[in-house]
């Protein structure tokens, strides 16, 4: 039996997906709470299976360990080539794109989840940003 040391095979069973600028975008994870965050603040959608995703993007969100703010200077770092993006945070959290392919891959950890303010300064802005930046693509 091969182990899956990277967790690339961790299922993603929860999706809801989101109208934004017209477009839908899927979201598919193992955290009921990071969907919960989302529809928050994003309009959730009713997918129907003849729908055409703009996007599906899968998040897998990890047990972390316990992250002082104050303590820990977390810092981001983004690179983007030939339609590839990647956003990173933290030492174990990344968001990366593909525009091509129309497909997102995230690994995160459950604090950046769970934590409101974590959310919201650091996974959020990430997301959108990427999601933005796939939408604008769209329309060149």
């Amino acid at each position: 039996m091969t182990i899956d040391a990277q967790r690339r095979f961790t299922p993603t069973p929860l999706e809801q997906a989101y109208q934004l600028q017209g477009a839908t975008i899927a979201v598919a994870t193992n955290s009921q709470v990071l969907l919960n965050r989302l529809s928050s603040v994003l309009m959730p959608s009713s997918r129907c299976h003849g729908d055409t995703l703009a996007l599906l993007w899968r998040v897998v969100v990890e047990p972390g360990e316990e992250i002082d703010v104050a303590v820990d200077s977390l810092s981001s770092h983004r690179v983007s080539q030939n339609g590839l993006v990647l956003v990173n945070f933290g030492q174990q959290n990344f968001l990366a794109l593909d525009v091509d392919a129309r497909q997102g891959a995230s690994f995160v950890s459950n604090n950046f989840i769970l934590n409101e303010s974590l959310f919201g300064q650091y996974f959020l802005p990430a997301f959108s940003s990427l999601v933005n930046e796939f939408l604008a693509s769209r329309s060149r």
